[in-house]
């Protein structure tokens, strides 16, 4: 999972959303080092949300 921290990333929002839903991959945002959030393409979003669902 690649890491960029929120200032950078506010300037390559688009391409780093594109590249997520493009290959399907994790991008950590980050604040003084420690992680903040992560950007998901919708597909693991649904999939991930599927899951809970059945789990509880």
């Amino acid at each position: 999972m690649d890491t960029y921290p929120i200032t950078e990333a506010r300037n390559k929002l688009g391409a780093l959303a594109r590249q997520v839903s493009a290959e399907q991959k994790r991008i950590a945002l980050s604040d003084r080092g420690q992680i903040m959030a992560v950007l998901i393409s919708p597909a693991e979003l649904k999939e991930l949300e599927y899951h809970r669902v059945n789990a509880e």
